[in-house]
Parts: C-alpha cells; sequence; structure tokens
C-alpha cells in the first residue's frame, strides 16, 4: 500500500468530507501521538496506509464532526473494552484493536455487518453474521466505559460506517493497492 496521505482523498467522498478535512484529521492524529510525525518532506515521509493508520483516522471521523472534540472523545472510543470475548474479539479488547483487526483482515470484514459508534453515551456496536447468509442472524458486542445501564437521551446521535466500505478498505489494504 501506499501512504495514508495518498489513500485518503479516495476515502473522504465516501466519508462524507473533503480531502482536505481528512488530512485535517490526521494532522491532529500526529498532534496527538496517535500516528508517526513525518520525518522529512515529500514522498515517503508520513505514515504508511496500514489497518492501524486508517483505524486511527475512521475513529476520528467517527467519533466527532468538529476538529476541537476528537481529542477527547478519540481516548475515550478507542479505550473502550467488551466484557466477554464474542465472535472475533477477546475479552478486554479495546475498539480500536476491534477496528484495526477488521481492517487487517478481509476475513473478518467480510463477516461485519454492523459498525456504529453512539456519541453522547461513549458506546460502540460491532454486528456480525452469523453463517453464510446476510441477515439470517447476527451477533453483536458493544464497547464502552462500563457494562452498567446508562441513561439513553431523547436523541441519540450515531456515525456508523457500512460494512461495505469497511470491506473494500481491507481488501484494498490486503491487496497493497
Amino acid at each position: 500500500m501506499g501512504s495514508l496521505t495518498s489513500l485518503l482523498p479516495s476515502l473522504a467522498p465516501r466519508l462524507g468530507l473533503t480531502p482536505a478535512a481528512l488530512y485535517e484529521r490526521q494532522r491532529l492524529l500526529v498532534r496527538l501521538k496517535l500516528l508517526q510525525k513525518p520525518i522529512g518532506r515529500g514522498r515517503g515521509s508520513g505514515a504508511d496506509a496500514s489497518a492501524e493508520t486508517v483505524a486511527w483516522v475512521l475513529l476520528a471521523v467517527l467519533v466527532a464532526d468538529n476538529l476541537s472534540d476528537i481529542g477527547g472523545r478519540l481516548k475515550i472510543f478507542a479505550n473502550g473494552k467488551i466484557g466477554a470475548a464474542r465472535g472475533p474479539f477477546k475479552k478486554g479488547c479495546t475498539l480500536i484493536d476491534a477496528l484495526r483487526a477488521i481492517l487487517d483482515r478481509p476475513e473478518i470484514a467480510s463477516k461485519i455487518s454492523v459498525f456504529i459508534v453512539n456519541r453522547q453515551i461513549n458506546t460502540a456496536l460491532i454486528g456480525w453474521m452469523v453463517g453464510e447468509t446476510p441477515n439470517i442472524e447476527n451477533e453483536y458486542v458493544s464497547f464502552g466505559e462500563s457494562n452498567e445501564p446508562k441513561q439513553f437521551p431523547d436523541v441519540l446521535v450515531r456515525a456508523s460506517i457500512t460494512s461495505d466500505l469497511l470491506r473494500e478498505i481491507a481488501n484494498k489494504l490486503h491487496d497493497g493497492e
């Protein structure tokens, strides 16, 4: 695969953002020390497009619309854990680890049916297909700050990534396109 910066323009319209807005998220992730700082200038100086780097960019898109809100929210969501092993995810797996695994392994990405972040209540939901036929049965795992019941607001803001986009990115990263 190439650099993360070269991948962003093709992802931007699929994420409902401009290439410049996506690049600003990448720069923010570098400032937060979640992505490597470019060494030098020009081709080959920035972060590679990998499951790790793309996972951070996608999560930065999902957790907030405003750049100023991303830093704090990203840490909350990225570190959200599941309580028990379910499907392809082990007990204690964090949301960023799960997203990285989905993007790193096309066979996992092909089973994902839903990836949703619930912004106000700091939880995320990942669903995957059981069996070979879509929509027959899905299992879900929830990531969040705690397993205690939460008071849901009357309006719940969610952000999600389509399963098609997750599969497409995983295949692109795997095939080195």
